[in-house]
């Protein structure tokens, strides 16, 4: 019986620590938001887009403060599928903003032990300590969260979402330009290509580097634009 009773306990944990997704909330320029979830407030800063990563699956409630007066407040529940990136856009559906569904991409959480299920992993990597030059950020997201990245993206088919996905992730963490680099690498259209450069370079952390990234481009202008981004 005992045993029964431990092993249960066992499984039930278990689930518990695997049961984590990803969240990414977006809204327009012009409505900067501050976000709660589950009644745990998230950024203090304002913010048009934000990425969550390891909160727990299941029924969530999201609540955004927004506009500079923050007099626009949504309410609203969803659903958070386990082991998945959920993508959320702030839209304004028959006359009132509603949050909704982007996307649903199948990710791979390990278990943490840990009682925080809302957290911005971010890490020191290795290699930048020898790095000296021009910086955009000063803390390269943890490589396995790029990782993850990654992962989402072989799931995803219209270049369209992967752009969004990309420009979601590299303007809320600081990256390396190598990172940067095969991103664009996986864009076919020279002007995404663009889009993402340009809602990027203020978030690379090795910028004496941004020149390696003209190789990914065939017009001139856009060739000179890296370089003029290199030398802000």
């Amino acid at each position: 019986m005992i045993r029964t009773v431990l092993l249960l306990i066992f499984l039930f944990l278990l689930q518990t620590l695997w049961a984590q997704s990803r969240v990414t909330i977006s809204s327009p320029d012009s409505l900067a938001f501050i976000l709660t979830i589950n009644d745990q407030k998230i950024n203090n800063v304002p913010c048009t887009s934000i990425t969550i990563e390891r909160i727990s699956a299941g029924k969530t409630t999201i609540s955004m403060s927004c506009g500079t007066d923050r007099t626009l407040v949504i309410n609203q529940q969803v659903m958070l599928k386990d082991q998945y990136h959920t993508t959320l856009d702030l839209r304004k559906i028959k006359n009132e903003f509603k949050v909704a569904m982007v996307s649903e991409v199948s990710v791979f959480f390990a278990p943490v032990l840990s009682t925080d299920s809302l957290t911005n992993r971010t890490a020191a990597v290795p290699v930048t300590s020898e790095y000296t030059g021009k910086k955009g950020c000063e803390t390269p997201a943890d490589p396995i969260v790029f990782k993850e990245l990654k992962s989402d993206l072989k799931g995803v088919h219209f270049e369209s979402q992967k752009l969004k996905m990309m420009i979601v992730f590299c303007s809320s963490h600081c990256i390396l330009t190598d990172q940067l680099y095969f991103l664009l690498s996986k864009l076919e259209l020279e002007e995404n290509k663009m889009s993402l450069l340009e809602n990027s370079h203020k978030h690379i952390y090795d910028l004496d580097h941004i020149d390696r990234l003209s190789d990914l481009f065939f017009l001139e202008k856009n060739r000179k634009r890296v370089q003029e981004l290199g030398a802000k």
